[in-house]
């Protein structure tokens, strides 16, 4: 498979890109069984600190809306839904949350855990209508970097989905940042984040600039912890699994430590300077419309 960095795009991507049949079997398939068989079971063991951080994107996101025009009753999207993880902390407290998601398997477990609505079909095939917008939120983790057109999903977020003051919310995999490219050097290694079923490849520069390509603003970045420091720390968890538990352990462990002991918002303040550093393993960029 090969990457290419496209300049006109302004991110890197597949070339060539796969069909729109391809995408479109590949997600509403068996990808939780075939391509991820082990995400729900590492969803129900990191559930705490998947939660942890999803509340935390709801108060970054109650911030910001309280500071601009955005007021009473709220509602957010969540494209590309997953098992719920990211819809609860929201239904949980009064907002309408509705998830869209592709796969039959994790659009039924979304079904049980959240209130949510769930529609389960591919986003590019659902109308605006049917998704009951505008909302005050949408939010995409990990989506952004397996849709053919990452463009298109934005502009019609930026058209129709969103109210005034609105926010997008976008998650996605840091990659071909310098502390992967350390390792690589390092330890000879290969590009291990370059796989099938990411067409496209953002890093926190280049996930801003397309989103503001599009006409939002910029309002706040933040970044998961860079877990690429354990390999440089002598850790190398690429060539050992029972590393990568105890590391994966070590950097939940730090979150929610914070987060318990009174100090969430230095946690936030810390995945804050990560991201205008440019460093961690996830980019999360919030922008206004």
């Amino acid at each position: 498979m090969t990457v290419i960095d496209c300049q006109p795009c302004g991110f890197k991507h597949q070339h060539p890109w796969p069909s729109e049949a391809e995408v479109k079997a590949l997600y509403e398939g068996e990808y939780y069984e075939e391509v991820k068989p082990d995400y729900r079971k590492i969803v129900e063991e990191d559930a705490d600190h998947i939660r942890l951080w999803a509340e935390s994107k709801r108060v970054v996101c109650e911030r910001i809306l309280d500071g601009g025009s955005a007021a009473g009753p709220r509602a957010m999207l969540d494209i590309g839904a997953s098992f719920g993880q990211f819809l609860a902390p929201f239904s949980d407290v009064g907002w309408r949350a509705v998830g869209v998601e592709p796969s039959h398997v994790a659009a039924g477990v979304a079904v049980e855990k959240t209130d949510a609505l769930i529609i389960n079909r591919m986003f590019e095939e659902i109308s605006n209508e049917e998704l009951g917008g505008p909302f005050h939120v949408v939010h995409m983790a990990e989506v952004i970097n397996h849709v053919l057109d990452p463009r298109a999903v934005l502009q019609r977020i930026w058209d129709g989905l969103l109210v005034p003051g609105g926010l997008l919310v976008v998650e996605t995999s840091n990659d071909f940042n310098p502390l992967q490219e350390a390792i690589v050097s390092l330890y000879d290694d290969v590009r291990w984040w370059i796989v099938p079923d990411h067409i496209s490849y953002f890093d926190t520069v280049s996930l801003a600039g397309v989103i503001e390509q599009i006409g939002f603003s910029i309002e706040h970045v933040e970044a998961t912890f860079p877990m690429e420091l354990f390999p440089l720390m002598g850790d190398n968890y690429r060539v050992d699994a029972a590393t990568g538990q105890v590391v994966h352990g070590k950097r939940k462990a730090l979150e929610l430590n914070l987060e318990r002991s009174g100090h969430g918002e230095d946690r936030r303040r810390f995945s804050a300077a990560l991201g205008q550093a440019g460093f961690g393993r996830s980019s999360i960029v919030y922008a206004s419309r």
